[in-house]
């Protein structure tokens, strides 16, 4: 039987997550290169907040990844907000749980850290599961701009008192 670890990347860990990022990103996506200079990026910097960047590792060898990054309400900028992105396993491993055992423990991670929300741009299906709604239901709209887009809040009732722009740090002005 494997054995399944999550934990945080080391600097060690980069050139492996950015292998997997342009895999995964490709074979899904038809891209990868945007997502891994954007993840290169954000981690030189944590203009709006911690950078948390988890790995799954299948006996040793890393064959998931999550980050989370700090963006900002722009009308609100006393209230700690990141967003999850992106979230990546190698197909082989897909279909175990990986993906929510990153995605669950980078959650907690960042409740943790003091954001009160995050947001993501992901499939409609799966990220509901953890608790995510679709920003249309609020009173919010990203950079995006787009029907993908869905936030969840970490303190109870914070989306009601929010409004406006959720801005990004510059690196992830490249993908609009």
């Amino acid at each position: 039987m494997s054995e399944m670890s999550i934990r945080a990347e080391l600097p060690s860990d980069h050139s492996a997550i950015r292998d997997l990022i342009l895999e995964v990103f490709r074979e899904t996506y038809g891209s990868g290169d945007a997502e891994a200079t954007l993840v290169d990026e954000l981690r030189k910097q944590s203009e709006f907040g911690p950078n948390i960047s988890l790995i799954a590792e299948n006996d040793g060898v890393l064959v998931g990844h999550v980050f989370f990054s700090g963006v900002r309400f722009t009308d609100h900028l006393d209230i700690p907000v990141c967003a999850l992105a992106p979230l990546g396993v190698y197909r082989q491993h897909q279909r175990r749980g990986i993906g929510s055992q990153l995605s669950m423990k980078g959650l907690a991670e960042c409740a943790d850290q003091g954001y009160k929300a995050v947001v993501v741009q992901g499939s409609l299906q799966y990220y509901p599961r953890f608790g995510f709604i679709p920003i249309g239901d609020t009173n919010l709209h990203t950079i995006f701009n787009s029907d993908h887009d869905m936030v969840m809040e970490f303190e109870q009732g914070i989306l009601n008192s929010v409004s406006g722009l959720i801005d990004y740090p510059q690196p992830w002005h490249a993908l609009i």
